[in-house]
């Protein structure tokens, strides 16, 4: 009993892993610097310094109120992307080099795509939007 009490108490704690993971994503945010990215087989331009810590900043955000990405990519188009995937539905949170923040869901089945500009302050909003078209796509693949 002692010693299953043991091996237990070296279990990483919900803070301490959810702290592990915040750090991961922001690392993973911070080494797209040094990254040659490609989209569909061309050379894109890789994140600026604005991007990354526009990205890490709502990372942070969503993190924190639960929303976990599934990657975390260069944009296509210049920039982070963090990517959330359930089945066939796919959504993303583009914050480009330029400055233009963008969200984007899409329905593989359909086709059905939808892309919005957001502001960071509307993270949250962005997040939930995001979270119930996922909802919703799961619901319909049950």
């Amino acid at each position: 009993m002692a010693e299953m009490r043991n091996r237990v108490s070296e279990l990483p704690n919900d803070a301490a892993l959810a702290a592990s993971r915040l750090d991961g994503g922001l690392s993973m945010i911070d080494s797209l610097a040094n990254s040659k990215p490609t989209w569909a087989g061309r050379e894109v331009e890789p994140p600026a310094q604005q991007a990354i810590e526009t990205a890490k900043d709502a990372y942070r955000r969503i993190f924190t109120g639960g929303f976990i990405t599934d990657r975390i990519v260069a944009s296509g188009e210049g920039g982070v992307a963090l990517c959330f995937l359930r089945g066939d539905a796919y959504a993303d949170m583009e914050f480009l080099n330029d400055g233009e923040l963008l969200a984007c869901t899409l329905d593989r089945t359909s086709g059905a795509t939808e892309v919005w500009e957001f502001s960071l302050e509307m993270i949250s909003v962005t997040a939930d939007r995001i979270k119930d078209f996922l909802a919703r796509h799961a619901a319909r693949s049950l």
